[in-house]
């Protein structure tokens, strides 16, 4: 049963629910991630494996993926999508986090629509590897 707006539970939502529900929907859409994605990068070649973004879930809406040298990875989104309801949303990341098979992972925005990564190993040097990024 579709949800009505309505004066009982009998009969639907409160218009005070209803809004109570859109501004903790809105929230937390807010809180989400933009897009958490895993790559592999080794020698000259980078491929992203899995992708979950609030544009698709689909692996060929990942960034593109570019090697910068040694450990060093480019990722780079359109600067928008259109949202499942026809509305237009811009790319616009402010940081990111991610975690590495080989040790440690920075991630910088480099623009509000490119991602640079960086994978070192446990001794600080620039390692290929696998990681998974996050990024707000």
């Amino acid at each position: 049963m579709p949800m009505r707006l309505g004066g009982s539970s009998e009969e639907g939502w409160s218009p005070e629910s209803h809004a109570r529900l859109a501004n903790d929907l809105a929230a937390a859409k807010r809180a989400c991630p933009l897009a958490v994605w895993t790559y592999t990068q080794s020698g000259a070649s980078c491929v992203v494996s899995a992708y979950l973004g609030q544009n698709s879930t689909n692996v060929s809406d990942a960034p593109t993926a570019a090697v910068v040298s040694t450990g060093i990875a480019r990722f780079t989104f359109a600067k928008s999508f259109t949202d499942p309801y026809g509305i237009e949303r811009a790319i616009k990341a402010t940081h990111g986090v991610g975690s590495s098979s080989r040790g440690i992972i920075q991630v910088n925005v480099t623009a509000p629509n490119v991602i640079e990564v960086r994978i070192r190993d446990t001794s600080g040097g620039a390692a290929d590897g696998t990681g998974t990024v996050a990024i707000w």
